[in-house]
């Protein structure tokens, strides 16, 4: 531990609840009033300048991640659900979505009679506690949904619900940044989860959590149920058994790289706590795997391996095969100590995750089982094989992909037969614009129609968007798209926008409208990847491109 560490934090701390106090100060002097509200959502990389010169803002993260830029010189800030800032001075904030990665927020002008004191210093950025995280963004959803009321008293009804708003975010932080007993100990249980590799001592922990060392044992075992031997003793067994998964290490490097040292103290402790020896563990099948992120699940249930919990939403076209799976969610990005609880008591051997998860919950499943966050590298072969690798049934999947390919073979001679060369092109209608999309390289849909499939691409295709994912494409240059058979995907909430484009006279001219060739596709079938989902998707483009059209789904 680094010298001094606990007094810089302490310091940090103290200043950024000084800052919350001038925050509430200036609030509640300036009478602030909301004037209006929007959501914005960023796919990865997308970013969006704020700007607002005459009032006061707040911005509220609901989902995703990203980077706050506010241009003051400050560095920029990593947000998150949960993230929040509050500007009184008209500030310009940048915010850029994460990598591959979408973000979703709020940001709520508001306008207020004064400015008290130095305006430089109302600028005010924070995180909400998770207890806090859902509840709050619920209330901003409810302020959003009534933004448009405009009765004298529903608009007096709502600047109180926004001022409430404000008075419970800043009171979260507030009643966050006070530090309880609990609150010390489970410090010192969160050093011992990032430090397990290195020797501590109870005295050291005793110390960081201002206590006694025998008072402090005995806290420490009625807060959390061990002591905190047991405790530190079971995170190193943890990623002792993560790596034994893994299985890259060697046996020593394990031991080592837990803090265990040698390898016989590592094994005879390994059996002491669990009962077989490591050698064991790692050849040993996992009966309970958890899984948290839909691709992942995909390869599962290719393997024929049903995850013991996941989360996923009961849309998903794989939703329905996962009935013998305990449902503890939708969404790895929204799981909190409601989802642990419920992981906890399914006793998971193994928790298989996105590398998108935010580290404050890997850190929470990892108290949980051995947690393996993996990479989403968006290719149906890539990834089988690592998630196979990880359940140990490599064999399993290289059967897999070999009877794979022979389906393909297959469906590209029907769909040669069916359609010929005619073009073919995707066409998505998400947040308020019309994306097309690419070619055989890269994406969900280019490698399935022009890669696997064999499928002809139009030449707008070709010119706009070969070598991307996809391209927006604006309504004036539909005219251009030249596919003689157009699939579409909607996004939900996108409908109605949809419905008015393609009442449009632009659409109309379409040669694939005209011909009566236009199919509407499944969202989730195609917005994502995976063999089960490729599988779907080849199903879906044989049924909408049969040869018969009464078997067809046309627009």
């Amino acid at each position: 531990m680094v010298e001094g560490q606990p007094h810089i934090k302490y310091a940090y701390k103290v200043k950024h609840m000084e800052q919350g106090r001038e925050m509430t100060l200036a609030l509640i002097a300036g009478n602030v009033r909301i004037k209006h509200i929007h959501y914005e959502r960023l796919e990865g990389d997308e970013h969006i300048r704020l700007s607002n010169r005459d009032g006061g803002s707040l911005l509220l993260v609901a989902s995703g991640e990203g980077v706050l830029d506010s241009g003051s010189g400050e560095a920029k800030r990593a947000i998150r659900r949960g993230s929040f800032c509050i500007s009184m001075q008209g500030v310009d904030f940048v915010v850029t979505a994460a990598d591959e990665e979408a973000i979703g927020f709020y940001e709520l002008i508001f306008e207020y009679d004064t400015l008290p004191g130095n305006s430089s210093a109302y600028c005010y950025n924070a995180e909400l506690s998770k207890r806090a995280v859902r509840q709050l963004i619920d209330q901003v959803k409810e302020l959003y949904v009534n933004r448009l009321n405009q009765g004298k008293l529903e608009r007096f009804r709502l600047h109180i619900d926004f001022q409430e708003l404000l008075y419970r975010l800043l009171k979260d932080v507030e009643e966050k940044e006070g530090m309880s007993q609990r609150d010390s100990l489970l410090l010192t249980a969160r050093y011992m989860e990032r430090n397990f590799h290195e020797p501590l001592s109870r005295d050291k922990m005793a110390e960081m959590a201002g206590m006694s060392a025998p008072y402090y044992s005995r806290a420490f075992k009625k807060a959390l149920g061990k002591t905190p031997q047991e405790y530190w003793t079971g995170v190193r067994l943890n990623h002792a058994k993560k790596a034994l998964i893994q299985g890259s290490d060697k046996m020593s490097e394990i031991a080592e790289y837990t803090g265990f040292g040698e390898p016989y103290y590592f094994s005879r402790v390994f059996k002491n706590v669990l009962g077989i020896s490591p050698t064991v563990y790692q050849k040993q099948p996992r009966q309970r795997v958890v899984c948290l992120y839909p691709p992942f699940i995909d390869c599962m249930l290719a393997l024929g391996v049903i995850p013991s919990a996941v989360m996923i939403d009961s849309a998903h076209p794989l939703s329905g095969r996962l009935e013998r799976s305990i449902h503890i969610g939708s969404a790895e990005a929204a799981f909190g100590e409601r989802e642990a609880s419920l992981l906890e008591e399914q006793q998971p051997e193994l928790i298989l995750c996105s590398d998108y998860i935010h580290p404050d919950q890997e850190q929470q499943l990892s108290r949980i089982a051995p947690t393996v966050p993996v990479t989403w590298r968006r290719d149906r072969r890539t990834d089988l094989l690592e998630i196979a690798r990880l359940l140990g049934r490599r064999e399993t999947a290289v059967l897999l992909l070999e009877s794979f390919d022979k389906q393909l073979e297959h469906a590209r001679e029907q769909l040669s037969r069916r359609i010929g060369r005619a073009s073919v092109a995707m066409l998505r209608f998400h947040a308020q614009q019309m994306r097309l999309y690419g070619g055989p390289k890269q994406g969900f849909v280019g490698p399935i129609l022009y890669r696997d499939l064999n499928l002809q691409p139009p030449r707008l295709v070709q010119q706009l968007t070969w070598d991307k994912w996809w391209a927006t494409l604006a309504p004036s240059q539909l005219p251009l798209l030249d596919a003689e058979h157009l699939l579409i995907v909607i996004d939900p909430g996108m409908e109605q926008e949809a419905e008015r484009i393609m009442a449009g006279e632009l659409w109309a001219k379409l040669a694939s409208v005209r011909n009566g060739q236009v199919y509407m596709a499944d969202y989730f079938t195609w917005m994502s990847s995976g063999m089960e989902l490729d599988k779907l998707k080849i199903a879906e483009a044989l049924q909408l491109f049969a040869i018969h059209p009464q078997d067809t789904k046309i627009l």
